[in-house]
Parts: C-alpha cells; structure tokens; sequence
C-alpha cells in the first residue's frame, strides 16, 4: 500500500522552517546592548560636564580669594599710611616757634626792663598727635608762656604787655604778680607775666586762642 497526503497544500510546513521568533528576540537583545552604551557614553558624558563646571567654580573661587587676600592687603596698607600721616601730622600741629617768639619778644621789649627767667610750655607731642588724629590739623591745646622779669615802674610792666599782645602768636597778657623790691639803692617791680599763645606760634594761619592757665612748673625753658 502507499500512503497518501491528505492534508492541503497549504498547510504543508517547508523543509527547514522551525518558527519566527529567534531574529526578533536576537534583534531585541541587540537594541537593549545599544540602549545600555548610550545610556553609559550619556552618564559618562554627563559626569565629564559636572567635572568642568566644578574645576571651573574651583578656579573662579580661587581667583576671588586671590584678589581678596589682595584687597585686604592693600586697605591694611592705607590704613597704616593714614596711622603714619595722622601721627607726622599731629608732631606738625604741637610744634612751637620758640625761637620766633623769644626773639620778637626781645625786640618789643621796652628799655629799662629785663627778664630773670622765660618759661614757655608745650604739651607733650605724643598728646598733641592724638588730639590732632581725632580732631583734625586745627586741634589746638593749652600752652603758654611766663616771663619773671623787672623794670623801673609799672608804667613799663603795662607797656611791656600791650608790646607783648602784638607779637603775633601771643595772647593777652595777663600780670601775675607784681611787687615792689629793693634792689641796691633804688626800688624796682618784680613782676610775673602769664601769656597765652595760639595757632599763630606754630606759624600756621587758623587763630585758635586758648587757656591764659600759667604753665607748670617742669616746662620748657
């Protein structure tokens, strides 16, 4: 006997043929490995980005503190130049002329009368650069000068000071004491004189008058 095919053509399978799903799930598997590297090359690019920005905020944080560390530098340097130019300026202010005042003194001096003893006082120069410091170039301090002298009469003690009140950086002159003594066979006046002086001694041009207070003993003489 032979056998016969019954099925129809149709459904006859072709040699060889053993199903449809291998290149599907062969070509899934091949977009997944591509999915996984871009996803990878993305992260890793990604990482390389943040990695320069920081690098760069690293670099602009340095510079800033660089010109920070410079500026502070420089302000402590100005600082110390005002400290220094507020200090020469305070000795400028608390410098006298004594040399002026003692010889235009003795130019409007009257005939007849002499000093024993001229005392002028000044304050320390340490003082006078800190009150110039704080107050400005036109701080001004009580100083003063005293002349222990005689002369024949009073009518040459009152000339004395209105010559004295002339002499520019002097104040008005104020009589002290004023005594009659005996001085070999004829009397004289003793007299003590307490002048103030002002920004004028200093040969500076703003008048500032101050205290009539005698100096104290200790001063310059």
């Amino acid at each position: 006997m032979r056998a016969v095919n019954l099925l129809p053509q149709t459904g006859r399978r072709a040699p060889g043929f053993r199903g449809g799903k291998g290149p599907l799930l062969a070509l899934g598997a091949v977009a997944a490995v591509a999915a996984v590297g871009y996803w990878g090359w993305s992260s890793h690019q990604a990482v390389g980005d943040a990695e320069r920005d920081v690098a760069a905020a690293v670099a602009e944080r340095d510079d800033l503190q660089r010109r920070l560390g410079a500026f502070q530098q420089a302000d402590a340097r100005e600082a110390e130049q005002r400290l220094r130019q507020g200090a020469i300026v305070g000795l400028a202010a608390g410098r006298v002329n004594w040399e002026r005042l003692v010889r235009e003194l003795a130019t409007v001096m009257p005939r007849d009368t002499w000093l024993t003893n001229l005392r002028g006082e000044a304050d320390d120069p340490a003082t006078v650069a800190a009150a110039a410091t704080a107050a400005g170039p036109n701080a001004a301090a009580p100083r003063g000068v005293r002349l222990d002298g005689f002369a024949y009469n009073q009518r040459q003690v009152a000339q004395l000071m209105a010559r004295a009140d002339a002499v520019p950086g002097l104040g008005e002159p104020r009589l002290t004491t004023s005594e009659v003594q005996a001085r070999g066979d004829r009397k004289v006046i003793h007299f003590v004189i307490d002048i103030p002086i002002d920004q004028r001694a200093q040969d500076r041009p703003t008048l500032t008058p101050v205290s009539a207070a005698a100096p104290t003993p200790g001063a310059t003489q």
